[in-house]
């Protein structure tokens, strides 16, 4: 089940994050925060009671920039990630022209997932990371 990330489930969402993006990892404040923007949609995947994965991102100027997709390690490989990534084209598609983010150069499972669900890679961001490591960036057009 996909749900609205609320206040119950941001601990959960924390211990992802620094499973999955160590010293780049959201705190909880940051991901409280993330509740009070008005352009921010940020849901999570409960599996058996538990929160497996979520994502987040931002709707600016019509176009939404995806901040994190990220599954639990224990729970990866199980079709989560693709299930989360579907679902945030089908939400975003309602408010937005087009979807954009970046991604580490070395991730290549991430970039296969995304370009599987028709994103296209057109870039690199120079030293996007911590100014070492490019970022890929990807767009999927939701829109003619």
């Amino acid at each position: 089940m996909l749900t609205k990330l609320t206040e119950n489930y941001i601990s959960e969402v924390a211990e992802i994050e620094r499973l999955c993006f160590g010293s780049d990892a959201w705190s909880k404040e940051s991901i409280l925060s993330s509740l009070e923007k008005p352009y921010c949609t940020f849901e999570v995947l409960i599996v058996d009671s538990e929160v497996v994965g979520y994502y987040s991102y931002y709707n600016i100027a019509g176009e939404a920039y995806i901040n994190n997709v990220a599954v639990h390690p224990k729970h990866q490989n199980k079709g989560y990630g693709t299930k989360l990534i579907n679902s945030l084209i089908e939400k975003a598609k309602k408010e937005a022209s087009a979807i954009t983010l970046e991604v580490r150069a070395s991730n290549i499972i991430a970039q296969k997932l995304y370009e599987k669900a028709g994103f296209e890679k057109v870039g690199i961001r120079p030293k996007f990371y911590n100014n070492t490591e490019d970022g890929v960036i990807y767009w999927y057009k939701t829109e003619g």
